[in-house]
């Protein structure tokens, strides 16, 4: 018997949508090539049951990740001084939509 993944969930399904795991996922792997993010210096992380914060800090250059693993509830992110995310999925500018995600630049200085 074949295997059948449930609906939404296959590569054919997530490859529609620019909302996806799928789409996330390939655009993280870019910005990771074009950051250099791949070998950080230090990574210091926070989490919860539903939330995982990161700083990933690169020699001079830092980052911080927020990802929302609630399958329900929105996550509030504080203001970035209208710095839109590097790289996000389900970020509408002042917070995470349930299983959304979003890195940024921290501004140098």
């Amino acid at each position: 018997m074949p295997m059948r993944w449930p609906e939404g969930i296959s590569v054919a399904a997530q490859s529609e949508r620019s909302d996806s795991v799928l789409a996330l996922y390939r655009e993280v792997l870019h910005w990771r090539r074009e950051t250099g993010i791949g070998t950080p210096d230090d990574v210091a992380w926070d989490s919860s049951d539903t939330v995982l914060s990161l700083t990933i800090r690169v020699g001079a250059r830092t980052w911080n990740a927020v990802y929302n693993f609630s399958p329900d509830a929105v996550l509030p992110v504080p203001s970035r001084q209208g710095q839109a995310p590097d790289v996000a999925s389900g970020w509408d500018g002042t917070e995470l939509a349930p299983w959304g995600a979003a890195i940024w630049e921290e501004p140098a200085g």
